[in-house]
This record gives structure tokens, sequence and C-alpha cells, in this order.
């Protein structure tokens, strides 16, 4: 099948904020890309944050963000610019589907244990294994993987539902 006949839908995640983490993830092929973000102000997270969703060439048809509504908002006139969803969430939409209870029991921990589960995930994807990962960007792979796999979408390595969170040590060890 000709890969241009049929373009990959792609659910772009973020973690919002002047340093923000981006995820996008491909309708079939689960993680495509990940990186991390830093604006000195909110200006120039208003300028720079378009120039983010033409870094994968494929149709965004969903921006999943968690974080600060007001930078929220860049990112939903973006995706209505595209066509694209946009839905704002909180952490404890997500986390408790990604993340074992005992790591959701603070803030740092949960941190910690999405830093762990994205690392998991990367490895198990195609993207290149990073040299240091931060929670923003981390969180911001656990956020797409969620969103993505509530659309029916292969997201991640082994099953989760609401009942039965992601148990990372079924994932295997750390790369």
């Amino acid at each position: 099948m000709d890969p241009d006949a049929d373009p990959e839908p792609v659910l772009v995640a973020v973690d919002l904020g002047l340093r923000s983490g981006v995820a996008w993830f491909g309708a079939r092929r689960g993680l495509l890309r990940y990186r991390s973000v830093s604006w000195p102000d909110r200006t120039r997270f208003r300028r720079g944050a378009p120039g983010l969703l033409g870094e994968v060439a494929l149709p965004v048809v969903a921006i999943v963000a968690e974080g600060d509504p007001h930078l929220g908002r860049v990112w939903a006139r973006l995706a209505a610019r595209h066509g694209a969803a946009f839905e704002l969430v909180a952490a404890d939409a997500w986390r408790p589907e990604v993340l074992a209870p005992r790591d959701r029991r603070d803030g740092h921990g949960a941190k910690r244990a999405a830093v762990a589960w994205a690392r998991r995930l990367i490895a198990a994807s195609p993207c290149r294994a990073p040299t240091s990962l931060g929670h923003d960007v981390a969180e911001a792979i656990c956020i797409g993987a969620w969103a993505a796999e509530r659309r029916g979408w292969r997201a991640w390595p082994a099953p989760a539902t609401p009942d039965t969170p992601v148990d990372l040590d079924a994932l295997g060890p750390l790369p």
C-alpha cells in the first residue's frame, strides 16, 4: 500500500508550560517523535507553538494538552486552524490509567514514574533513546499514549485500562 495514498493521522500531546514536552503519536505506528521545548516568555510561546505541528509531515487530527489553560488556548486555536480536535485534560484524568496507585501518591513520585514509563515506551518504539528525559516530555508521552489508546490507536506495548494500569515491571528493564 502506498503510504502517501493514506497518510497516517497524528495526535499531538503537550505538557503545557514555558518549558513544554511535546509528543507525536501516529494512529498505526504509535510514538513517532518527542521533544522538550523552552520558551523565555508567553509571547515567544505563542509564536513558537505553531512551528511544532509541522515537525511531523502528517495530518494532525487531535491535540491533547495538560497544564496551564491560558497556554492551552494557544494550542486550541492551532487545533481549530488545522481542523483538529482539541482537549485540555488534568493530570488526574490520565494518571490513573497509566500509572499504578503506588506511583501516584504525590506529584514528585508521579513524575518519576512517568519518566520511567516513558523510557520504556520509547524503547519499544522506533524513536531513538534519549540522553536525558525530563518530566515535561515524559508526561507528554504518557498523555499522548493515554489519548491515543482512548481513540483506539495502538499506543503502548502493554494493554492498559482504567482497571489495570500499565505495570512498569511487566514492560521489562529500563534501557
